[in-house]
This record gives C-alpha cells, structure tokens and sequence, in this order.
C-alpha cells in the first residue's frame, strides 16, 4: 500500500468515527441542548412533565448556523429516548417534534 492510500483509509477512519460521535449534548430535568464555544445555547429541546408520567416536548431550537445537519432530529430523538428510559409517556406540540413523530409512526 503506498503514502496516499495510507493516509486516505487513515483520514476515512477518523472522519468516521467523527461522524459516529455526533454533536455532545447536555441533559438536565426535562430538558436536553448543545452549547457552543462560548457555553451559549445553540440547540435544545425541552420536555416538561405535564401531568404525571407524560411528558410534553413543547420546544425544539437550533441556532441558524447548525440548521440543516439534523441536530433538531437528534435533539427530539434524545428526548424521546430520556422519556422512556423514565418510564413516561411521549407528547408533543412543539411542530417539528409533532412532525418528526408522526413520520416516525409514533403517537403523541
């Protein structure tokens, strides 16, 4: 194997693994979101406990300069995932979280 095709699986290999890592998100109570450099927030989404044991996802947001890589579709399903690992129930009003629920066949 030459120099180039080395570094070539080399480069495919990390840039992989960068992609498999996806954005790190921080969760806290009913809420999960992304910060930037600054440790501003730069995408959420929030989930409060409407009456108990179901959980509403009533706000996703995701700054202008991450839109169109997914992150809102990452935040919702990280949500989705926090909600029934708690046992609860998955609601919706948020329109993106309603949508993405619905194209997923799942009830909200």
């Amino acid at each position: 194997m030459d120099a180039i095709t080395t570094f070539r699986k080399s480069f495919l290999n990390v840039r992989n693994e960068e992609l498999r890592c996806g954005p790190e998100f921080r969760k806290g109570p009913e809420r999960i979101w992304l910060e930037d450099g600054q440790g501003r927030v730069a995408a959420e989404v929030t989930f409060p406990e409407t009456s108990p044991g179901v959980f509403t996802i009533n706000h996703t947001y995701v700054d202008t300069s991450l839109r169109g890589q997914g992150i809102a579709s990452e935040l919702v399903q990280a949500a989705v995932d926090e909600i029934q690992a708690q046992g609860g129930e998955v609601r919706a009003t948020c329109s993106y979280a309603v949508k993405w629920l619905s194209e997923r066949g799942m009830e909200y």
